[in-house]
């Protein structure tokens, strides 16, 4: 499909004919044979992700049989978080490149649940920058339908990557919106960092498998593991895209398009039940009025 990559094998040979020299390149498509390298690097993966939570709980739980302390139980349920997050992701990789995926669109507001990535985010990471409210356009409706818990995976993971590159200052979000038509719209969640940013010659790794970014002398192979990769499969999956928007020594922006969707008639309906409710209370005000006057 367009802006896929096709891996080929590529085999030159040389032999000479009638005195003369001659060449052979023989193309085979590796695309295949791709997709299994990556289940591979995928298993490889797993064996030493999930192996350190598991023998940090086991540790910890031997631990706690012996004496019951705050912190061991603090680091077991870390553990245990982390391999949850670990197991989740992969189930989620292997159901899109099996294209078994399906979105769960819903009713919800976007404020909230931006803020809500942020407030998640911040009592479960040691945070050094600050992480402002969210900032929605006017334009994006209160409520809107679309995936919401697909959302808040990708901005948890833009605001996990965004936290490798950036030991001070601010991390942000924003949405804005375009108009499709009357019911259809796109909206562009930003996340903004104002850390270190990423070179010019390490963009093209960022949603490649578990690649390491090379930063600068602070920040040196920084792992995007499958953060990245997983967050733009999940975007395009949702008919919508991540990517790099902009990246400078002073920060890095990523940008999450997604198309959601306008209830046809809610906002009007809305607004007829608030004016209802003012002119019934007039109407009232009135009656009593006549009263007092008799």
């Amino acid at each position: 499909g367009e802006g896929e990559f096709v891996f080929v094998d590529l085999v030159l040979t040389t032999f000479w004919y009638r005195g003369e020299r001659y060449y052979s390149a023989v193309f085979r498509d590796m695309t295949q044979d791709k997709v299994f390298q990556e289940k591979d690097i995928l298993l490889a993966f797993l064996s030493h992700e999930i192996r350190n939570p598991v023998q940090a709980i086991i540790s910890g739980a031997e631990e706690l049989q012996r004496e019951q302390t705050p912190e061991i139980a603090r680091d077991v349920y870390k553990a245990a978080d982390l391999l949850h997050a670990v197991v989740n992701e992969t189930i989620d990789f292997v159901q899109i490149s099996s294209r078994n995926f399906a979105a769960k669109p819903e009713v919800f507001n976007l404020k909230e649940c931006l803020q809500t990535c942020v407030n998640v985010y911040t009592t479960t990471k040691a945070r050094t920058v600050s992480l402002p409210a969210p900032q929605i356009d006017p334009s994006i409706p209160v409520k809107i339908r679309a995936d919401r818990s697909r959302i808040s995976q990708i901005v948890g993971n833009l605001l996990s990557n965004s936290s490798k590159f950036t030991e001070k200052g601010s991390i942000e979000i924003s949405a804005t919106s375009d108009v499709n038509n009357e019911v259809m719209r796109t909206m562009i969640i930003s996340v903004k960092d104002t850390g270190c940013g990423i070179p010019s010659s390490e963009q093209n790794k960022l949603f490649r498998l578990f690649t390491h970014i090379q930063g600068d002398r602070r920040h040196k192979h920084l792992s995007t593991g499958l953060g990245l990769l997983l967050s733009r499969r999940l975007a395009r999956a949702l008919n919508g895209d991540l990517y790099l928007a902009s990246s400078s020594p002073s920060g890095s922006v990523f940008s999450l398009k997604i198309p959601y969707e306008i209830e046809k008639g809610k906002e009007e309906e809305e607004g007829e039940g608030v004016g209802g409710g003012a002119g019934a209370s007039e109407e009232e005000e009135e009656e009593e009025e006549e009263e007092e006057e008799e």
